[in-house]
């Protein structure tokens, strides 16, 4: 999955609208600009040029953003895929981490998140 198409699919989950969403295209007739794609719309329902948009992949700020809004069983998925994305191996309930393990976990980057939160909502492309 390319970053582009994970930061679109990212942001979607979020509630942003991108610029072919048919809400954002609605809301764009009359508008006079030179070019539409660069318009979103916020989860509020604000207009903003594609420069204020969360850059999720890059920033842990705009990860806590998602993970702030998920279920307690999201959270519980999210934190096994986590694991299995971090520490390369899959998640077992039995699992005792190690001081160093935990830190690992921590440290996740921002793209790692991204990573693991589309797959607890099955949003993942797998490479060919």
């Amino acid at each position: 999955m390319t970053p582009e198409k994970q930061r679109i699919a990212v942001l979607e989950l979020m509630g942003w609208k991108g610029p072919r969403h048919p809400d954002n295209l609605a809301g764009m007739d009359g508008w006079y600009s030179q070019d539409k794609e660069v318009w979103w719309v916020t989860p509020n329902g604000d207009r903003v040029m594609i420069f204020d948009v969360p850059d999720c992949l890059n920033d842990l700020n705009a990860c806590y953003e998602f993970t702030a809004h998920m279920t307690y069983d999201q959270q519980v998925e999210f934190a096994e895929i986590l694991h299995s994305i971090v520490l390369e191996n899959p998640y077992k309930a039995w699992w005792n981490p190690t001081p160093h393990e935990t830190f690992q976990l921590l440290d996740a980057s921002a793209a790692q998140r991204c990573e693991a939160f589309l797959k607890v909502f099955d949003k993942w492309e797998s490479q060919p």
